[in-house]
């Protein structure tokens, strides 16, 4: 298969579009962006007012982004579940290419979407330490540097485990749509309790090491503050992803509910 049908059909996946059936009155891109500003201001607002509480570090403000593995989670599946929101199943099915080939296109698509996003959560992040050592005299430059250095380490978590998670996100969408559909409360069941693992399961294997001893200060920023095997981990992950890659081809061939 060429190349170029490959990223051509990456780019398609890319481009963020949601259910076509719900958005018929779409807001103008003006609008969005209005919303937009206002949400990240009032968030600015926000984060401000709890700034003022004792004992504040800046490092305590990646708690707020606690959410993110969950948020990359249903980015994958909504990426599937689209095609059936917006009745485009039957086109997508029907390309001439291996159903593998489309849902790993599928898939890239999303995980540049997702690095996009975890990309501008770390600038804002940026602007608003600044912002925070030119408001709060207290803070020192040495503060805004372990608040960088911290969320640095964290999104980069994020990026190399995203692949996986955009992928299990998918399988979880997929499994509705084929003669596996039983099983998906077990899936949900399974995948949330695993995805806990970022909360508490890396705190309790590790206790010197953890996002919670980072975020509190407790734990000295650096670039890299985690163990080492954590770099073997998403090697793991990424076989898994072009395995579960490979499945979802396989349901979407022959296991597909029509």
């Amino acid at each position: 298969m060429a190349p170029n049908v490959f990223w051509k059909l990456v780019h398609h996946e890319f481009h963020w579009s949601g259910n076509r059936r719900k958005s018929k009155r779409k807001l103008s891109g003006k609008w969005w962006a209005a919303y937009i500003i206002f949400v990240i201001l009032l968030g600015f607002f926000i984060l401000t007012m709890f700034s003022g509480s004792k004992g504040f570090n800046l490092q305590n403000l990646w708690f707020f982004s606690l959410g993110l593995p969950f948020a990359i989670f249903f980015i994958g599946y909504g990426t599937v579940k689209k095609e059936w929101d917006n009745e485009t199943q039957g086109w997508w099915l029907s390309l001439p290419y291996s159903r593998s080939f489309i849902t790993g296109a599928k898939l890239l698509g999303s995980l540049l979407q997702t690095w996009l996003v975890l990309v501008g959560v770390y600038l804002l992040a940026v602007i608003y330490g600044f912002y925070m050592i030119a408001v709060d005299s207290h803070l020192a430059i040495t503060d805004l540097g372990a608040f960088l250095l911290t969320g640095f380490a964290w999104i980069f978590v994020l990026v190399i485990f995203s692949p996986l998670i955009l992928a299990l996100g998918m399988s979880l969408s997929l499994v509705v749509y084929t003669e596996y559909r039983p099983v998906t409360p077990i899936l949900w069941v399974v995948y949330m309790g695993a995805g806990s693992f970022f909360y508490w399961g890396y705190g309790n294997v590790n206790k010197m090491q953890n996002f919670y001893r980072l975020f509190t200060g407790e734990v000295a920023a650096t670039w890299f503050p985690f163990p080492f095997y954590i770099y073997g981990l998403a090697v793991i992950g990424w076989v898994f992803t072009y395995l579960i890659v490979r499945y979802l081809g396989g349901l979407l061939e022959k296991k597909l509910a029509l």
